[in-house]
């Protein structure tokens, strides 16, 4: 089973906004760089990783940004810190940070216009868009200058492993069946190659980071995340065994509850 490469790769509309969403798609182009370090590897080993909880958003925070659960909390608070203090003095007013629970919560939070705006994968906003209205497009992420990204399929070094084939029938880590990088760009490649992909043996493990360190471990056969995860991961002895096509990077979508205000 695939996935529609043109709806991932589909061209995006222009935004015709309220004023409030035009500043935050104003302050967003000067900040999807700074934000383009996705998932990484945590310091410590976990053999049963545990799902990332949703801290709070701020009380005093009347606009508010949600984000899937790719990283840690602790790690998305992290990262999201800088953006989220100049957005607040940029408009004028406080904006918080929400961890959605799962891919799947995340979808439904952001279709029911339960938050202003939202980050989400490509494939998450295909699926919202035809589950619910269609949200406003603010911005997608840019990586080295290109609004593109590529994930990859890969296995500890000591693994014989050197193509798709030999994974069939094997256990595999996936952080989500929504994750683009990590679940549907990884069965199309299995299509592609004529191999049944081992949905039987399909270990959710919540994270891009959870699936290199269970890979890591020598609890799952091969997994699949997005470059920079693996990336930051390669080096603790893992190799490739297959890319994905490029695809659109990660979107930034207000929904009709910052129009409203």
């Amino acid at each position: 089973m695939g996935f529609d490469r043109d709806q991932i790769l589909g061209k995006s509309s222009a935004l015709h906004a309220s004023r409030g969403v035009r500043l935050v798609w104003i302050v967003m182009c000067l900040f999807v760089v700074v934000l383009a370090g996705l998932p990484g590897c945590k310091k410590n080993k976990s053999q049963s990783p545990e799902p990332p909880t949703t801290p709070p958003a701020s009380t005093k925070a009347k606009i508010i940004l949600a984000v899937h659960p790719y990283a840690s909390s602790v790690e998305l608070a992290r990262q999201y810190a800088p953006l989220l203090g100049y957005l607040s003095k940029a408009v004028g007013e406080p904006v918080g940070l929400s961890v959605s629970k799962t891919c799947e919560s995340h979808i439904a939070r952001v279709g029911k216009d339960q938050v202003d705006f939202a980050m989400m994968g490509p494939s998450s906003y295909v699926t919202m868009s035809k589950q619910s209205s269609a949200k406003k497009l603010l911005c997608c992420f840019e990586t080295c200058g290109a609004p593109y990204f590529q994930g990859c399929i890969f296995v500890r070094n000591d693994n014989p492993a050197t193509s798709l084939k030999d994974l069939a029938g094997k256990s595999f880590a996936a952080a989500s069946r929504k994750s683009t990088m990590s679940y549907i760009a990884p069965r199309y490649l299995f299509h592609q190659a004529g191999v049944v992909f081992p949905e039987a043996h399909l270990e959710i493990v919540n994270s891009h980071s959870n699936v290199c360190l269970n890979v890591l471990a020598g609890d799952v056969n091969a997994g699949a995340v997005r470059e920079k995860a693996y990336e930051r991961c390669k080096a603790r002895g893992l190799k490739i065994i297959a890319m994905t096509p490029k695809i659109r990077e990660h979107l930034f979508v207000a929904t009709h509850k910052l129009d409203a205000e």
